[in-house]
């Protein structure tokens, strides 16, 4: 699927940007690694606000933009990975789609950004469910100067086993407060009991219902064969696999 980079904005395109974006929810200014969120999980499921929060693009006017979310009305998914967007729709004949990213339309009922230079690689030894990743992530970001409780992006690349995913798809929720059964109902499904990816997450022991679901203190995103973007339920990262943790400035 084509992807794009955001080309140089002039002052008054940035302006429109910016101020076209909500106020984000944001790490602390003294954060090594800022994190910025746009909507939250729980104003999406229980008061039903599937409006445009911010535009993609509002993470693009920076250098080296990661990022991940859900379209406007939960029209589908997307990842940013380097300032690139990729995204993936539902084809409303229960499939989905890749989407071309356009820098004007494309906008996110929930966006979760941050901008990283540089990166520590660290080789995965032994198998990892998302529950251990959450430890692992905790445990290991001290030493690169990051927060044990977060928030920070993360990566992962290479093969993982048990891979469940799904694609968000608005079109099928009522309008209102929901549930978080509801929303699994209203999604396109797809599994992998082996599959080899690159993964884009946000830890964090503490934003539950912001950019985290209530039980869980990772948002993971994949990249899948044919520039397909999905929402990640649940993986085991296999040994062999390299966790990328964002070095500290």
């Amino acid at each position: 699927m084509p992807a794009h980079t955001l080309p140089a904005a002039s002052p008054l395109m940035l302006s429109v940007l910016l101020t076209t974006a909500q106020t984000p929810h944001a790490a602390a200014p003294t954060a090594p690694i800022r994190v910025d969120c746009f909507g939250a999980l729980r104003e999406i499921i229980h008061e039903g606000r599937l409006e445009p929060r911010a535009p993609i693009a509002v993470a693009l006017t920076r250098p080296h933009a990661y990022g991940l979310g859900a379209r406007a009305r939960l029209d589908g998914e997307f990842i940013i990975l380097d300032g690139r967007v990729y995204q993936t729709r539902p084809d409303r004949r229960g499939g989905i789609q890749p989407a071309a990213y356009d820098a004007v339309r494309d906008s996110a009922t929930l966006l979760v950004m941050s901008h990283v230079a540089a990166w520590r690689d660290l080789r995965v030894t032994k198998p990892i469910t998302i529950r251990a990743l959450q430890d692992t992530l905790a445990a290991r970001a001290p030493a690169l100067g990051l927060p044990a409780a977060g928030p920070f992006p993360f990566l992962v690349e290479g093969a993982v086993t048990g891979l469940r995913w799904h694609v968000a798809d608005g079109r099928l929720l009522a309008p209102g407060p929901s549930s978080h059964e509801a929303h699994a109902r209203a999604a396109v499904k797809g599994a992998s009991d082996a599959a080899s990816a690159r993964f884009l997450g946000f830890y964090s022991d503490h934003d539950q219902g912001v950019f985290t679901h209530h039980d869980v203190e990772v948002h993971l995103h994949a990249l899948l064969d044919g520039g397909v973007a999905a929402h990640v339920d649940s993986l085991c990262v296999s040994a062999g696999a390299v966790l990328r943790l964002p070095v500290a400035r």
